[in-house]
């Protein structure tokens, strides 16, 4: 009873949100403080960070980012599996986007994914993009649509394992144990994007970017996790080494559900502060690694940070860029509370907002600034997202939901909406396939008899509607990926304009950067 009653005593700050301060504190209940760092940790933590975000460290196995005179970059948000159903559509549909190539045959056409240079991906949008990966090396000459239902019977079979052992099925069944060596050696090597998994460090919040950099700052020599603690051995701190879906599982450990490790030498010698405490011993050499939302849910960060490693590459000046950027959060910039809660402590929503931050208004406000900032034209950047789908017009877009079936039944008969007449608004919000699938014209029609407001939000309602899960759901993936589907269709102007725009100011070939051995001055030794 002793211990119940310390514990409700110290949590009960952060769970009451009933009044200004409920045990009457005058100050923090925990230390705001760290402890005294000695000249080693300090130097180590203020001088030797990691290096820039340059290259994974697999040199002359990665498309170069200048080989046609511009920069297109991408970043995948976090989600869990709404967010890999989303991407997995737009990759599909950008696949379909014929676009000029400015390769070493301007003959030969490009479509808009292989257009893509780096990848910035966090957790659930990680899981795709690490399914990509296995894809085209199971079948360069292949398409993520012929492969579409082998990726699908990969996901499905992740049900059979339990979330804290999430990795082996990422590892065994999507990904095909394959490594990120074998990945860049295969024969579609040149033509594949340089991906960029995104991670955290806990309790620091700090990033932890599955690069060679990363790996010899940290001084990693294993990675394990819940279920494998000794899944990757790494030789020499070579990424290599590492498996895909253990980097792409890592970026998606939501503190609580699963987790992920480092097993360092840092403190073999113990000369940094944090390796000295009490009770430290062996166990001070394991560094957390927790999902990659904790510092940045959206990627946006890291492919900054790659940007201006190629801008500095490139004797300061950015190739023309595109980025494009994908969002599956459903959290809403703004809510209002009740008068009666106006002067409430509010303390359950700091909780969560502290146990994994919330940036949706960081990014709003400043992911476009910061691109611009380097040399990206604000009509270059392109936001998919699921307020991307909104204000659907179905005589602006025809034929976009012909192949959509399923997302049409949903907006028309599962999304509530604000119906002209109240009556008619109701709807269950409920993710339940019917038992027979109506036609696109059926369900189309009958959304629009529902109110303007349905059918111009109810696709967009479609994709914030249900929480974020580790399980697979065959409704709710089919849902979200024709959302994705449907979000490059009606932003395909956008796109265009993005690529043409990108692809017409590229620099011509005698003055295109030249890089000199990137990954070696910027990876590391």
């Amino acid at each position: 009873m002793r211990i119940v009653s310390s514990f409700a005593l110290f949590c009960l700050p952060f769970l009451s949100g009933c009044s200004v301060n409920p045990l009457n504190l005058s100050s923090l209940p925990i230390s705001s403080s760290i402890e005294i760092r000695n000249e080693q940790t300090h130097s180590w933590l203020a001088t030797a960070g990691p290096m820039p975000v340059a290259s994974m460290g697999l040199k002359g196995r990665v498309r170069d980012a200048f080989a046609d005179g511009e920069v297109v970059g991408m970043t995948v948000s976090g989600g869990g599996m709404r967010a890999s159903a989303f991407t997995l559509g737009i990759l599909e549909e950008l696949e379909e986007i014929q676009t000029p190539n400015r390769g070493e045959d301007s003959k030969i056409a490009a479509n808009a994914l292989e257009r893509v240079d780096f990848i910035s991906s966090i957790s659930g949008g990680s899981w795709t993009i690490a399914a990509f990966l296995a894809n085209r090396f199971d079948d360069p000459g292949g398409t993520l649509k012929s492969k579409h239902d082998a990726i699908i019977k990969a996901f499905a079979k992740t049900k059979a394992f339990k979330v804290r052992c999430f990795a082996n099925g990422l590892v065994n069944e999507v990904t095909n144990r394959k490594t990120f060596g074998e990945i860049y050696s295969g024969k579609n090597a040149a033509n594949l994007p340089q991906v960029f998994f995104g991670s955290s460090l806990y309790p620091s919040q700090s990033p932890f970017v599955f690069t060679q950099s990363y790996l010899q700052h940290y001084r990693i020599r294993k990675l394990g996790d819940n279920c494998a603690p000794d899944r990757v051995t790494i030789t020499d701190h070579a990424l290599e080494n590492v498996q895909i879906g253990y980097a792409a599982s890592a970026s998606g450990t939501v503190p609580s559900f699963t987790s992920a490790f480092g097993i360092t030498d840092l403190c073999d010698d113990r000369q940094f502060s944090f390796c000295n405490r009490k009770k430290a011993k062996k166990s001070a050499n394991y560094v957390q690694i927790v999902d990659g939302g904790v510092y940045d849910n959206l990627g946006y960060k890291t492919a900054f940070e790659h940007l201006l490693t190629l801008r500095d590459a490139s004797n300061g000046t950015l190739p023309p860029a595109t980025m494009i950027m994908i969002d599956a959060g459903t959290d809403e910039p703004l809510q209002s509370v009740r008068r009666s809660k106006r002067n409430a402590s509010n303390t359950v929503g700091y909780a969560f907002a502290s146990s994994f931050p919330n940036q949706d208004a960081t990014y709003t406000r400043l992911a476009g600034l910061q691109f611009r900032a380097l040399g990206v034209s604000k009509g270059n950047t392109v936001l998919l997202d699921f307020d991307s789908v909104a204000g659907f017009d179905p005589a602006e877009f025809p034929n976009a939901l012909d192949d959509l079936p399923e997302l049409a039944d949903y907006a028309a008969r599962g999304v509530r909406c604000l119906a002209n007449d109240p009556k008619k608004g109701s709807a269950p919000n409920k993710l339940k396939a019917p038992k027979e699938m109506p036609l696109v014209e059926t369900s189309l029609a009958l959304l629009k008899s529902r109110g303007p407001d349905c059918v111009r939000m109810n696709f967009a309602r479609a994709g914030y509607l249900h929480k974020t899960s580790y399980k697979y759901d065959e409704y709710a993936f089919i849902l979200r990926y024709q959302l994705g589907k449907l979000a490059v269709r009606m932003n395909r102007q956008k796109l265009d304009a993005a690529l043409d725009r990108s692809a017409s100011e590229a620099l011509p070939e005698t003055v295109k950067p030249q890089p000199t051995d990137l990954a070696a001055s910027r990876d590391g030794p």
